[in-house]
């Protein structure tokens, strides 16, 4: 073939594979372009609560499969700037965290103020769903059979000493440091001290006191809660609902009131629909701002998902640090302590990390003790009313079988190289469930001890930019609100997780493009199983504890998680309880 001709056939094949190639382009790209932005409203199914964390089992590990409460107020503040958000409907039970509700509240408030109808529709009022309700729903309706179940904020602790001594002849060898820090006493007393009940009821009348100043944007509400519980028709009758009906109706109207029949579930069945937040992790830019959280009890080596373990936090924390495209962290904390080493270690590597970057804290559901100890490490904290912190103080000990195994006709005998010197004898032995602490042994653990609490002195005031004096005024293990927090310096602004975000963008002097994204970890299915990790240190579940955790009872794996610390370290960080705000 004569070159011209070869050319001539070139052009062809050139021309054809743009035609095909434009074809393509615009077959494929069609909803990218051509497609206009279709006006919605957005559905938010809220009537089974929210996680920090979305987990789900698999032959018996835990992994992460969401990006849980933390990716829910990301997605949130983007829908509530988007033009095309028309309406959203809220749909409500009894069963959700007041910090959540605290933080949702701020999240969607703009919508209300902005005209934007915001139709709830409720099985059933709690606590924290009427707080939320009455914060930014524009009408409320409530399912015939439904109640309000305003009744007030309580707090329940269970004192296993007499199934454990007397039937079971287990005792806890546990001293304490701070003469409020109370988590050793289920085990160890049949009912509070006065130090403790006095910790626990301020705290809660701090709690009440925020959680009614949220009912006071309905009035007809926050005058029914110390009534409660109510029946549908005198809610409808006395005007704490606006309607009685169904959800399929309660969206209907909302679709009436917005003009609108396209409908997107912002949540569905515990996981996330198609998002803006999804699209957003789905791209190939990383993110300026990361949200890393910090949720559950602190434990050495790899822990689970119901804890932060030292191993793989510390991994996650340097892995931010020498990540250049990250400006800011914002460091997300659920946590009611354990153990004092991890605790410490970790807020190491957090110092670190704010030395090279900007690290904001969020404060959830609390920040206790060992929490207390890690949102230190930041340099400006932000707490939700609702939240519980402090707990500044340092409990140890061990749990101790010798009675128990005597009853059973087991006697245990205890045989060291250092002869029959009783005092060394038991010090070679001091970790041993099977025999007891002796008087100075106890000594020498409660000098580890009070050596710890006065570490953790100089880290919270290092951190909080105040004198070990002042720090020391509300320690000895108090517990508090995050409001009563803030008036101590313990904390700097109260505001949820979207006020850090917004604090971290400012600080860091990030332009209002910048994105934000959930730091989910790295490390693939060995590393979650824990095959890649030498270190057997860290504390698991008992089996009753995962029961708990299946029946819905945090409090239970919170002393279970205890049980377990006490079995493995002998010097904790643990807050007095694990308390769960509704």
């Amino acid at each position: 073939m004569s070159t011209p001709a070869r050319r001539r056939n070139l052009k062809w094949v050139v021309a054809a594979a743009a035609v095909f190639v434009l074809v393509a382009c615009v077959a494929g790209c069609r909803g990218r372009f051509d497609s206009k932005p279709v006006p919605y409203v957005g559905e938010l199914d809220l009537r089974s609560g929210v996680r920090e964390v979305d987990t789900a089992g698999v032959m018996g590990v835990n992994f992460a499969t969401g990006t849980g409460f933390s990716g829910l107020v990301l997605e949130l503040r983007m829908r509530v700037r988007d033009k095309n958000l028309r309406g959203l409907h809220l749909r409500l039970g009894d069963r959700l965290d007041m910090e959540h509700a605290e933080e949702l509240a701020s999240v969607l408030a703009p919508l209300r103020a902005s005209g934007t109808p915001v139709h709830c529709h409720a099985d059933g009022l709690g606590n924290a769903t009427a707080a939320l309700a009455a914060q930014v729903c524009t009408r409320l309706v409530l399912a015939p059979s439904g109640e309000v179940s305003t009744v007030g904020l309580a707090a329940q602790n269970i004192y296993f000493n007499k199934l454990l001594t007397e039937k079971l002849g287990i005792r806890l060898d546990v001293l304490q440091v701070g003469k409020f820090k109370g988590a050793e006493e289920p085990f160890t007393r049949d009912s509070p001290s006065p130090e403790a009940r006095q910790s626990l009821e301020s705290t809660l009348l701090s709690l009440q006191n925020a959680w009614a100043t949220m009912l006071h944007a309905r009035p007809a509400i926050e005058q029914a809660w110390q009534g409660a519980p109510y029946p549908a028709s005198e809610s409808k009758a006395k005007g704490r609902v606006d309607e009685l009906g169904y959800a399929d109706d309660s969206l209907s109207d909302l679709k009436k009131a917005a003009g609108v029949e396209k409908m997107v579930a912002l949540r569905a069945g515990g996981e996330h629909a198609p998002s803006v937040l999804q699209e957003l992790m789905r791209s190939e830019h990383q993110p300026d701002i990361v949200v890393l959280r910090a949720v559950g009890s602190i434990v050495m080596g790899r822990g689970g998902s119901d804890n932060v373990a030292e191993s793989s936090f510390t991994k996650q924390v340097q892995q931010l640090s020498k990540d250049d495209a990250v400006k800011a962290v914002v460091l997300r904390i659920d946590s009611p302590g354990g153990s004092a080493l991890a605790s410490d270690l970790m807020w190491h590597e957090l110092r670190k990390l704010a030395a090279k970057k900007l690290l904001v804290v969020s404060v959830g559901g609390m920040a206790a003790s060992g929490g207390q100890y890690l949102a230190s490490a930041g340099s400006h904290v932000f707490a939700d009313a609702t939240s519980i912190m402090g707990s500044i103080g340092v409990v140890g000990g061990k749990v101790v079988l010798n009675d128990a195994t005597e009853k059973w006709g087991v006697h245990a005998e205890t045989f060291t190289a250092a002869g029959t010197d009783g005092t060394r004898r038991a010090r070679a032995a001091m970790e041993s469930p099977l025999q007891a602490w002796d008087g100075p042994t106890r000594e020498r653990v409660l000098a580890e001890m009070t050596e710890i609490y006065e570490l953790f002195l100089l880290r919270v005031a290092e951190g909080r930019h105040l004198s070990k004096e002042q720090v020391q005024a509300h320690a000895e293990g108090k517990i508090f609100s995050g409001k009563d927090a803030v008036s101590f310096g313990l904390a700097d602004e109260i505001g949820g997780l979207s006020e850090a975000v917004a604090y971290a963008k400012l600080a860091a002097k990030l332009p209002e493009g910048s994105t934000v994204g959930v730091f989910e970890g790295a490390g693939g299915l060995l590393e979650r199983l824990g095959l890649t990790d030498s270190d057997t240190r860290a504390p698991h579940l008992s089996g009753w504890a995962q029961a708990a955790q299946a029946l819905g009872a945090p409090s239970l794996v919170h002393y279970a998680s205890s049980w377990e610390l006490l079995r493995t370290e002998h010097v904790l960080l643990l807050a007095p309880t694990w308390l769960e705000v509704r």
